[in-house]
Formats: structure tokens, sequence, C-alpha cells
């Protein structure tokens, strides 16, 4: 096995951390806040450091919920909480809420620009080069350049085939540019080709990552609003449908999606007459090792979108994929919809049953050239 190149190290250090120890910060400053309430019981106080942690809680469910009011959100539990932490004469509440005024404050009070550099950087690295082997293979010459939806199966640990293929992956970006306009990493004001939607849960509340998202300008939280939105500017999107589901269902050697129940993609798609293109990665259900046990239960702590998994990556590097990974994503023909501005429930079950029909075509089309031609797709 080859050893992998400089810049694919960089590109995994750089996005994975910060991913996957997002609620590092958030707990620190909560166990800060709660020691301090020692000294309030020392001091026979009404528990400062309990009201102080309501307090955070209270205005980080309000930043979260009216963006708007970040800084002013930040502000108000610095003040507050630092006066009842002085009544103390406690100071770790008042650390606490610093670092939550500074989640707060990045997260919902500061918005940053499009920097074409940062993605140019990141093409030139080329995070491919990670892996023994990472392409985009398929139907490429069929990749539409507006109005479609790109479907990326599985969602594996730390999405690789979504990530490496299609966010970061120059190839992808110009094929899907707009064919009127200047292709991927160029210098033009905001970001027009292709729109990559993520949880509003990791995108929103995760500081570094929050940044990362912002300053590449296609990473985007997958809300409704969000959706709809793009889709009648007639904008490129790619979304992983199965979402964290698809996380909870890893299991190394199985290739597994969560895509039964995922029929609300589809109405929007209907209503806005996009095309489906199913794009499927081989080898991501091969990149990490992950306890497969209680699988019930794993599924319904997922109902509150917590990717309920425990996984082992290289034994060098536990968080990153497996250096042997070789990952092939297969884009299929495109699906089109027809515009249909009320569907109804029966014409939404009917493409439903087309795009998984689609799916499962371009899995058996492609499983036999990456060595797996008794490879069965399983579609939860």
């Amino acid at each position: 096995m080859s050893k992998p190149r400089l810049g694919g190290l960089i590109c995994h250090a750089l996005f994975i951390p910060p991913w996957i120890f997002c609620t590092i910060l958030p707990t620190v400053a909560s166990a800060l806040i709660l020691t301090s309430e020692v000294a309030a019981v020392e001091h026979r106080l009404p528990h400062p450091a309990a009201v102080a942690l309501a307090l955070q809680v209270g205005l980080a469910f309000l930043a979260y919920q009216l963006p708007s009011a970040g800084q002013a959100c930040a502000a108000l539990s610095t003040a507050v909480t630092y006066g009842l932490s002085t009544t103390t004469g406690d100071k770790r509440a008042t650390l606490g809420a610093a670092i939550w005024s500074f989640m707060h404050t990045i997260n919902f009070g500061t918005t940053f620009p499009y920097v074409p550099a940062f993605t140019r950087w990141i093409f030139r690295l080329d995070m491919r080069s990670y892996y023994a082997a990472c392409e985009l293979r398929g139907a490429l010459d069929s990749m539409g350049r507006s109005k479609t939806l790109y479907m990326f199966h599985p969602h594996g640990i730390v999405t690789v085939g979504f990530s490496t293929n299609g966010v970061w992956s120059e190839e992808f970006n110009r094929r899907t540019y707009p064919a009127d306009g200047t292709p991927a990493g160029a210098g033009e004001p905001g970001w027009r080709g292709t729109v990559f939607l993520i949880a509003k849960a990791l995108r929103v509340p995760s500081v570094f990552f929050k940044v990362i998202c912002e300053v590449s300008g296609r990473l985007e939280s997958a809300t409704r609003e969000n959706i709809c939105a793009y889709m009648a500017q007639g904008r490129n999107l790619a979304i992983i449908p199965g979402g964290f589901e698809d996380a909870t269902l890893y299991c190394r050697g199985k290739h597994r999606t969560a895509m039964k129940a995922r029929k609300g993609i589809i109405k929007y798609a209907l209503q806005h007459g996009y095309a489906l293109q199913p794009v499927y990665t081989f080898g991501e259900n091969r990149t990490y090792s992950a306890f497969p046990g209680l699988l019930k239960l794993r599924l319904w702590i997922n109902s509150f979108q917590v990717p309920a998994v425990a996984f082992f990556g290289d034994w060098r590097c536990p968080l990153f994929p497996r250096l042997d990974s070789e990952c092939y994503s297969y884009v299929g023909a495109p699906l089109q919809l027809p515009a249909v501005a009320q569907p109804t429930a029966e014409q939404v079950s009917e493409w439903h049953d087309a795009y998984l029909a689609a799916l499962t075509k371009l899995f058996d089309a492609s499983k036999a050239e990456v060595g797996e031609p008794d490879a069965n797709l399983e579609i939860w």
C-alpha cells in the first residue's frame, strides 16, 4: 500500500476533527458552570451557577431559532453569568459563559464571506490522495448543470463519497457548474455551482466547521426552507438523503442506506420539476469498523438526530478512515421528474419508488466492476 500524499492528510486533519469534536466546547463550558455550583452551596446562595446554566441553555436555544439574535444572546449570557459568578468569587462560571458567548458570536452573530482561494487550495491538496483509490465514475457526461438533485448513498461514518468525490472534488464541481459561468474555484463574488446540503445540527452550532462551510461557499443546512429556496432558483443541489440514520446503520462490509421513508425530498423535487441523479459510493462501507450491536436502541437514539455509532478507522489515527480504503462513487442516469405544484401522496410514492428502482439499477450495474458481483443493496 502506497503512503498517502501530505495533501490528503491535511484535508482530513482540517475537516474531520471539527466535525467529530463539535460538542467539546459546549461540554467544557457547561462543566465549568456546573462546578461553580460548589461555591454557591458553600456560600448558601440560591444556586447561581444552576441559574447561569439554565440561562445558557435558554439563550442557546433562542439563538439557534433566531440567528439574528446571536450577538445579543452572547452579550446577555456573559453579563448575567458574570454577575452571578461574582457573588461567589468563583470565576469558572464566567469562563464558561465566555466560551458560550464565543460560540454564539461565531455561530449566530457572524457571517463569513465566500473565499474562492480556500476551495482552490483544497482542490490542489487533492483530498482523494489520502486513499488507496478514490474516483468519480459512471454516467459522468449526463451530469446536469441546473435543476439537478444529486442523491449520495450511503452516508458511512465521515461521508467519504459525498465529501471527497463531491464537495471537495474539482471534477464534480466543474461538471455541475452552470454552463454559462466561470468554473469551480474562480474568483466570482458568490458560489453559483452545486449547493451541498448537510444537517443543520452539524453546520450551525459547530463553530469551526461552520466557518469552513461559509468560506467554501457551498455547504448549507438541509432545511426545508433552504431546499425550496434553492430549487426555486434552479440551483443544483447535493444531499445524503439517508442522513445520520445511514451512519447508525453502518456495518462494515454491508451496503445499507435509509431511504424507504425519505419521501419529503422527492416531494420538493416534484414541486420544482427537478432531475434526480443517484450517486452510490462503493467502498464507503469499508472505511471504518463500527460496533454493530443494539441496532434498535441506536436507531431510537438516532431519532433525536444523534448518530449512535461507535467507530474505529485507521490504527494510526482511529478518527481517520482506513488508509487502504478504495472508494468509487458511481453516478447514475438522471431521473427527470415532472413539475407538479401540489403533488398527491400517491404521486410522491410513485416517484419515490421510481427513484429506488433507479438507485438499485445503478448499484447492480456497477457492483461487478468494483469486484463485488454478489453484493446486495439493503434499503431500510
